[in-house]
């Protein structure tokens, strides 16, 4: 995510693929240049088999091949391979069984298609890369229900993506904005994080191509939005579809950012991609938490009635719960029960989701009953699975195993607790569509799994939203507040986390501390946050002495006028070339203002911040003073700290694209 036309500072942070500093660079977070006290100075380090390519390309990047075949002897070979009867196979896809083997057979053909697809082209594309010491990345044709397509992905897109080097997606043609839910893609980004996360792909990079087919209508409050959207759930690379020279005549009609310099708002793209690289560093690497796996419909949707997975897992997180999206074969192939707990790979879950589909694999319900008796929690809701996708397996098998998991309940949707065991197993029977206070009655009281960072008070409006890591033995959560009416939403947190909680705003590069409580292996603390406002909490083991956090209660000592130099101006001028070019819906008002610093004030003791009035037609700034970049923001607070660049005596403040109808400096103590 580099700026075109720049060189790399040695405090900025870009994660694209193709750029990395050298192995024993040490990356500091955009200026946020703290001392290493047991803290979040982290070290880029590519894999060893990686490090002979520093400053060469180092990754290969397909866009929605859209390739549809038998893929040749492969499908006989994987038949094969898993000793299965490849004439009753290709009877049941193409004709039709006697009986029960019917369903088992269509649903085995349609995973070792599955397999047979991405195991050849897209495990081929990935064995070459690695070979040649290169990433494999890219997306399919996931939009909408094409993540089911037997043409676009083989009946399953997390089952082919697994064979690249990490889950990818794109997001385009208006798809989605800010304060929607659709249920096509409103929680596509949880299926790309969740391939990287149980598939256990490098530093659990998952990526998205953004904005493709937004046009020039797409705000950059929009693009926040959109960044928080991904990057919460889980997704942390974002690549801009993108940059075209050739703009505005590309009629793939992508947000053109620059424009050829007719566009206003591109002083705005370095503080988008300064925000987004700042997140991208600190929410890839170390260890995702999460404490719910929800079992992925995948080829079951293909045999029989299913419910589509992104209502419940939408509130699951609304619940400020978190869950992965599994595979039938991570499940059953790679996960490892140790007591109460399923693990696979870095991640460890204490919940399993059956899904609501009619036909299951029996090894998957089978591994489901060995968790409960183990003393695992296991959710099923709407329905529950009544016929095998197991050859030799009959649906009677499949409703013994049903019983021995939700007892005579299974058939009655609730809250309750359908069945338990002395070793702590329990068992739920949820319905379809269960509330945010049901989910979480189940989960908190009779699971006993509460969510890492509780709101005790404040109303969250189901739209925040938290992702936990682990890094450098501490606990980052992200909290964004997704809402996006007027209102400053004032909460009060409880974290069951150890250290010291740090308030790390990567929009304004600021590092601040709040007043907490400790109570035994908790942390109580209140923060207030603005529509679409996102900050991480970051747990430091020694208590470093920030600054605190500005809050409605925060009073300046002192107040300096910032006054105007320019009048307004119109509209940037934009040429007509005769081929009806893509021009800007907005027109830019750049304030020249000036200050006076009285020489008496020592700024090295001192926090001075710009506060400006509202922003139109965008929430969004980029700030120079003195002809130095002070950074930006998108969307409320308007302040930004610029003490580091200021002078005693007179300042020149610009700031653009739009300006604020007043400006002023407010002086506070640190």
């Amino acid at each position: 995510m580099g700026r075109p036309g720049r060189q790399m500072e040695p405090h900025e942070v870009h994660l694209a693929l193709q750029r990395h500093p050298g192995p024993q660079a040490e990356i500091r977070l955009g200026g946020w240049r703290q001392p290493r006290l047991r803290g979040l100075v982290y070290k880029n380090r590519l894999p060893a088999t990686l490090r002979p390519l520093q400053g060469r390309i180092v990754g290969y990047f397909y866009d929605e091949p859209e390739t549809q075949g038998d893929w040749g002897s492969d499908v006989p070979m994987l038949i094969a391979e898993r000793k299965l009867d490849l004439a009753k196979l290709l009877v049941g896809y193409k004709f039709k069984l006697v009986g029960e083997e019917q369903t088992a057979a269509f649903q085995t053909y349609l995973n070792i298609f599955a397999d047979s697809w991405g195991r050849t082209m897209y495990g081929g594309m990935s064995r070459w890369c690695k070979d040649h010491k290169v990433f494999s990345m890219g997306h399919f044709m996931e939009h909408n229900d094409c993540i089911f397509s037997r043409t676009m992905s083989g009946g399953n897109m997390m089952q082919l993506q697994k064979y690249s080097d990490m889950g990818g997606m794109d997001l385009v043609c208006r798809q989605v904005y800010p304060g929607e839910r659709k249920m096509g893609v409103y929680q596509m980004p949880k299926i790309v994080s969740s391939i990287s996360h149980t598939y256990n792909k490098v530093d659990d990079i998952a990526f998205c191509e953004i904005y493709g087919g937004y046009g020039q209508k797409l705000t950059y409050p929009d693009m926040k939005w959109l960044v928080d959207w991904h990057q919460v759930r889980g997704v942390n690379l974002l690549i801009p579809h993108s940059f075209n020279p050739r703009a505005p005549y590309d009629h793939d009609f992508p947000p053109y950012f620059f424009n050829g310099g007719f566009e206003p708002r591109w002083p705005l793209y370095r503080v988008w991609a300064d925000y987004t690289s700042r997140l991208s560093l600190m929410l890839s690497g170390g260890k995702h938490i999460c404490p719910i796996a929800f079992l992925h419909v995948g080829q079951s949707v293909h045999s029989g009635k299913f419910i589509r997975p992104e209502e419940l897992t939408s509130t699951i997180q609304d619940a400020l719960y978190d869950c992965d999206w599994l595979n039938y074969d991570a499940f059953e192939n790679d996960a490892v029960l140790t007591g109460r707990d399923l693990e696979l790979h870095k991640e460890k879950y204490q919940v399993l989701v059956v899904p609501p589909v009619e036909t299951v694999p029996y090894a998957f319900l089978a591994k489901a009953k060995e968790f409960f008796d183990r003393g695992g929690a296991v959710i099923g809701y709407g329905f529950l699975p009544t016929r095998s996708a197991t050859l030799g397996k009959t649906s009677a098998d499949i409703g013994l195993l049903n019983k021995a998991i939700w007892g005579e309940a299974g058939n009655n949707p609730g809250t309750g607790v359908c069945n338990k065991n002395g070793k702590g197993g329990k068992s739920h029977f949820l319905p379809e569509k269960p509330s945010v206070a049901e989910l979480s009655q189940v989960l908190a009281k009779d699971a006993g799994i509460t969510p890492a960072l509780q709101v005790l008070e404040g109303d969250t409006g189901n739209w925040l939203h938290v992702l936990h890591r682990e890094k450098s033995e501490s606990d980052v959560f992200l909290v964004c507040n997704q809402n996006t009416n007027a209102v400053v939403r004032k909460f009060k947190f409880r974290a069951n986390v150890k250290g010291v909680p740090e308030i790390w705003d990567a929009m304004r590069n600021e590092i601040n501390s709040v007043p907490y409580q400790r109570n035994g292996g908790s942390v109580e603390f209140e923060l207030s946050l603005e529509p679409q406002e996102s900050v991480l909490i970051v747990f430091q083991l020694d208590d470093r002495k920030r600054p605190a956090r500005f809050s409605a209660a925060s009073v300046p000592v002192q107040v300096i006028a910032v006054t105007r130099d320019n009048a307004p101006v119109a509209a940037d001028a934009q040429p007509d070339v005769g081929r009806k070019p893509t021009k800007s819906p907005v027109k830019s008002d750049v304030f020249l203002g000036k200050c006076e610093v009285p020489a008496s004030l020592d700024l090295a003791k001192l926090r001075v911040c710009i506060e400006l009035d509202e922003l139109v037609p965008e929430a969004a700034a980029r700030l120079t003073v003195n002809g130095r970049d002070a950074g930006g923001f998108i969307g409320r607070p308007f302040r930004l700290d610029i003490s580091k660049q200021l002078q005693p005596g007179l300042n020149a403040i610009r700031i653009a694209p739009f300006a604020p109808k007043s400006a002023r400096l407010a002086v506070y103590p640190y």
